[in-house]
């Protein structure tokens, strides 16, 4: 079939991926995508928290950083903690093996990534307990509520890359979207991680030695709404390669016929169920089908 250009997609996308510009993520370049309008106006009232963690074992200085999350969690969803007790050198070296991992031949991959990883698994799994503990307190529960109920029974890791793009305005990388789990931990250095708050595309701009920490789903579920889980999207806005390491504490693989309701001790007649008693398995059917503009958690309401 004739046609009046003489472009060739399959052609332009073998040569852009044999040049490492395009992502190894899900980024892709794309004729129709539209540059994105980021909203830029708003100065320091619409940033991310930052949470330090540094005193969290000191009583004059725990409810302080208790509240602190409680209130990130319920307006954004979203906050960066520091002096979090995750060696610097740890997440360096995680963050650079997930980079050699998509650089390096295919034989020399795995030794090292895998250590880096098993390394880095162990630490952010004594922060999720932390944090689990700090956001029990924070709602009024005992400290080992969350991780009693088996929200850390299972954690699994998303490792992603993506090289430099020559084309960034005609790329789009993860659409908004809600994550399905109760929390997740996130290691990544560079710009282009935005979260929807009041209706406005914030940047959640990287700090030295910070990691990411947002609400998800099944805790906003089993919460009742109490702590919100935020829609965020990731933009190609760096000028180098893009490395991430996104920690989801889930209990997918290990109890997908466990049955989670609401918390009760949260319920009062101001404050009845809003969801329905859910199976895992249910949960991500409908984060499976959902619409684009959609939550998943919409399906599990009740009527």
């Amino acid at each position: 079939m004739e046609t009046s250009t003489d472009y060739d997609r399959s052609k332009e996308l073998k040569t852009f991926d044999d040049t490492k510009a395009a992502s190894k993520g899900s980024s892709m370049p794309s004729e129709d995508v539209p540059s994105a309008k980021l909203d830029e106006d708003y100065g320091d009232s619409f940033q991310v928290p930052v949470i330090d963690l540094k005193d969290v074992l000191d009583p004059a200085e725990h409810e302080d950083i208790i509240e602190k999350m409680r209130l990130a969690s319920e307006k954004w969803g979203f906050f960066q903690v520091i002096n979090h007790g995750i060696p610097q050198d740890v997440m360096n070296k995680v963050s650079g093996c997930v980079q050699s991992f998509h650089e390096q031949p295919g034989e020399v991959k795995m030794k090292f990534y895998s250590q880096a990883l098993i390394e880095y698994s162990e630490n952010v799994q004594s922060l999720g307990r932390i944090l689990f503990g700090l956001l029990s307190e924070a709602l009024g529960l005992n400290p080992s509520h969350f991780t009693d109920m088996g929200c850390m029974e299972g954690h699994s890791f998303v490792c992603h890359y993506y090289p430099a793009c020559p084309e960034p305005d005609r790329t789009i990388e993860h659409a908004k979207h809600c994550d399905p789990d109760f929390i997740t931990i996130l290691l990544q250095y560079q710009t282009g991680l935005q979260v929807l708050h009041q209706d406005h595309w914030i940047d959640i701009n990287p700090l030295e030695g910070a990691l990411k920490v947002n609400i998800g789903d099944l805790l906003q579920l089993i919460l009742n709404d109490k702590l919100r889980s935020s829609e965020h999207r990731v933009l190609d806005k760096c000028e180098g390669p893009r490395i991430s390491v996104a920690c989801f504490f889930t209990a997918h693989f290990q109890a997908s016929n466990r049955l989670y309701g609401l918390i009760k001790e949260l319920l009062s007649a101001d404050n009845p169920p809003l969801y329905k008693l859910t199976l895992i398995k249910d949960y991500l059917n409908s984060f499976s089908i959902k619409d684009y503009n959609d939550s998943a958690l919409a399906f599990l309401r009740l009527k």
